[in-house]
């Protein structure tokens, strides 16, 4: 549970990517009765994104710090929060 699995924070990321992607497709494309629903789903996913930033901000998230402060960085980008506060 407590050991760096890079296969795993990977499909983290693809995860909560693909989620998003298909969340703002489904907003620009429902009729209006649908998009609580598209946006639920959008939240979760940017709530996915947060979840990684925050792990990256731990040192948690992968075994290459560099790589870590690149994920953090563009998945708090879409939350339009900046990491650097986030991880100091």
């Amino acid at each position: 549970v407590f050991e760096i699995d890079d296969t795993k924070a990977r499909k983290s990321v693809l995860i909560s990517a693909t989620s998003y992607a298909l969340g703002l497709f489904t907003i620009s494309k429902s009729p209006w009765y649908l998009l609580p629903l598209a946006w639920a789903w959008t939240g979760t996913a940017v709530t996915g994104f947060f979840v990684i930033g925050h792990d990256c901000a731990h040192k948690s998230f992968s075994k290459n710090k560099l790589l870590e402060d690149i994920v953090g960085t563009l998945s708090f980008l879409p939350l339009i929060y900046p990491y650097e506060p986030w991880r100091f």
